[in-house]
């Protein structure tokens, strides 16, 4: 019987120079898409790539999510709402939170993207929005779903209407004209995340401010001077 011969063996006893094959990677196993062809959205931990037509339509059905930290591609889960069958014009809205860094290990403050929110647009000239149909893309649990969507308002007018995206992530569409000023925002107090009193019902901040004087800082600053701090001395 012939000898074997084993191609690449040593001499040696105990050592080989057999070359091991190069470990299978997820894009052999044809888990990573080519980015050219998709939209790439960047959150916190992880980006979604939505393949992405010539005039911008996301296909939603064709998606991918990578993590940051370990460079492996999956497809994201989808956990509520059938996704499209066609690429839609979709609106995007980051929903951001400040992270204010850290000074012992030298971090900057930067933003967090922790959601992105797809508005789908209804109608491209004139432009119009439909609020009621929102997905949303979670960086939190690598997820793909539709959001719920309530209504405050009959109105129909999209000129009356906005979409108010709370902090708990829930959706609303609210009446334009019913929604507070930046400053009554600021005045407000004892209100929870929804905008409410712990008895349920609105309350704002008031008080008796004739002349305005509140809304003017320099003015305000000006009333430290009114009056000296000493009372004034008789040097006669």
């Amino acid at each position: 019987m012939d000898d074997l011969d084993l191609e690449g063996e040593s001499d040696t006893e105990g050592e080989s120079n057999t070359e091991q094959a190069p470990e299978a990677t997820p894009k052999d196993l044809g888990l990573v898409p080519n980015k050219e062809g998709y939209q790439v959205i960047e959150l916190e931990g992880c980006d979604f790539l939505l393949a992405t037509t010539s005039d911008g339509r996301l296909d939603l059905s064709d998606a991918y999510v990578q993590d940051d930290e370990s460079g492996i591609y999956a497809q994201p889960d989808v956990t509520s709402g059938e996704v499209p069958a066609t690429p839609q014009h979709y609106t995007p809205i980051n929903w951001q939170e400040e992270y204010l860094g850290d000074v012992v290990f030298e971090k900057p403050p930067k933003f967090l993207v922790k959601r992105v929110y797809l508005v789908h647009i209804s109608q491209l000239e004139p432009r119009r929005l439909d609020l009621e149909t929102v997905w949303v893309l979670d960086g939190g649990s690598r997820s793909i779903y539709q959001a719920q969507v309530d209504r405050n308002t009959d109105s129909q007018d999209p000129t009356e209407t906005i979409l108010r995206i709370r902090r708990d992530g829930s959706l609303v569409i609210d009446s334009a004209k019913d929604m507070p000023t930046p400053d009554e925002l600021i005045l407000q107090i004892d209100f929870g995340e929804d905008g409410e009193s712990a008895a349920g019902s609105p309350q704002r901040w008031t008080m008796d401010d004739p002349d305005d004087r509140l809304n003017d800082p320099i003015e305000a600053m000006g009333d430290d001077f009114d009056e000296p701090d000493v009372p004034p001395v008789d040097l006669a």
